[in-house]
């Protein structure tokens, strides 16, 4: 039922709970009902037949005499919910929520007494966006790293020939694992199956490739060696295959398969692409964390009250993609389980979210053609669109023009701080699983 052009002199109030949270509390008294309760009348009169009378047409003191105060009863939720409207439009309040109401009490030929309580978007005042100190890791590409990664490269593209004996370093071997206890009894858990263990693997700890060196296929041995705390521990190994580690053929056809290029004939070319692509992948993993540090400094710097309604939003969405991922919908237990885990991450995400809307509001920054234009260049001719018709659609994407704003606040942020860059080796890349 909707009351419209009502205007009527309420005693009203608004109580701060906790967070974002608020409740309004009115009392109308029946006098103040009345306009409410005519309309509810005259509302219930079109739908309304009696013997004797058209649809339509039965007088309104016919119906107030006999369904006058059902119709009262029904009307008060009604009436309530037009109230507390007027009260948030009248007083400009940014609600989130709809309302729950939470009591209602009519007393009839008296007075209407409701709580409806309701959550309202926090003002974002920002004092710390500009001027915060960051810092940016800058990784080192070297010849030893480039070094281990086309050892890699060519370890993967190696072939493997049984041999009963591992003879020397260029073997693989695969495994179980177990280790024991003080009393060599096995440790329930802390054991894996099928281990692979490439004996020339740079990062293998010299007690590890001493002790297996020359092992034999079926054969078993217990490895004495100290776990990351440096405590004393047992290994037993049982060797299930012992295999011989043939290097591909360094030639033309290799270099061209393993750097999907066919201007790349020779080991100097192949090193210089593998060079170069890490240099890439590095400086993209060093701009990821740079902007992981921002948002995350960004958080801490300006707390903000978050609404439970964005919250729960979150985590349904969480839901929905987890759903998607098994296939299946959650069990009740499950769904907790994963409302409790996610809170903080999807505390986080709404802060980041109002933090960047605040930016974008006080910045004024808007996306531009410019914007796009990288993007439009790479893919124009590999989707044979024509580039305006592709700037087109890429403007109209809601998730890809989303992304590409996020960008442009961190950029904002990152070039009105104080970044330290530091310089950080790159571990080399491992070969196979170290015990």
């Amino acid at each position: 039922m909707s009351f419209i052009n009502l205007t009527i002199q309420v005693e009203e109030s608004l109580k701060e709970l906790d967070n974002c949270k608020r409740e309004f509390e009115a009392t109308l008294s029946y006098e103040e009902l009345q306009p409410y309760f005519d309309e509810a009348i005259a509302e219930q009169r079109k739908k309304l037949t009696l013997p004797g009378f058209r649809k339509g047409k039965v007088p309104l003191n016919l119906i107030r005499k006999n369904f006058g105060d059902s119709i009262e009863h029904l009307a008060v939720e009604d009436i309530a919910n037009k109230v507390f409207r007027d009260y948030v439009l009248k007083n400009k309040i940014d609600i989130v929520t709809a309302g729950s109401l939470d009591f209602i009490e009519y007393q009839p030929k008296d007075n209407l007494k409701f709580k409806i309580s309701f959550e309202v978007r926090p003002d974002v005042e920002l004092k710390n966006y500009k001027g915060i100190e960051l810092t940016k890791i800058n990784y080192e590409v070297d010849e030893e790293f480039v070094d281990s990664e086309v050892k890699l490269h060519l370890y993967q593209n190696s072939s493997f020939e049984l041999d009963g004996e591992a003879l020397d370093d260029e073997y693989r071997l695969t495994m179980d694992v177990n280790n024991l206890d003080e009393n060599g009894e096995l440790i329930i858990g802390q054991s894996e199956k099928d281990v692979h263990v490439y004996l020339n693997n740079p990062d293998l700890l010299p007690e590890i490739k001493s002790a297996l060196r020359g092992i034999r296929e079926g054969e078993e041995r217990i490895i004495d060696m100290k776990n990351s705390e440096g405590v004393p521990v047992k290994t037993k190994v049982t060797i299930k295959r012992v295999e011989k580690v043939i290097p591909p053929e360094l030639n033309e056809e290799l270099f061209k398969k393993l750097s999907g290029k066919d201007d790349v004939k020779t080991e100097q070319e192949f090193r210089e692409t593998i060079w170069k692509s890490l240099e890439n992948y590095y400086e993209n993993e060093s701009k990821k964390q740079l902007s992981a540090a921002t948002i995350k400094k960004l958080i801490d710097s300006n707390p903000i009250p978050i609404p439970e309604f964005y919250i729960e939003n979150i985590i349904d969405g969480m839901y929905k993609n987890y759903e998607e991922r098994l296939k299946r919908k959650l069990t009740p237990e499950e769904k907790e389980q994963m409302k409790n885990s996610s809170r903080p991450i999807a505390h986080e995400q709404a802060s980041w979210y109002m933090i960047r809307e605040k930016i974008i509001e006080l910045e004024d920054l808007k996306l531009t053609e410019d914007d796009f234009a990288e993007m439009v260049k790479l893919n124009f001719e590999r989707f044979n669109i024509p580039p305006d018709k592709l700037l087109e659609t890429y403007m109209k994407n809601p998730s890809l023009t989303e992304n590409l704003l996020t960008e442009k606040v961190i950029d904002f942020v990152v070039s009105n701080a104080n970044v330290t860059e530091e310089t950080k080796k790159i571990e080399t890349q491992k070969t196979e699983t170290q015990i």
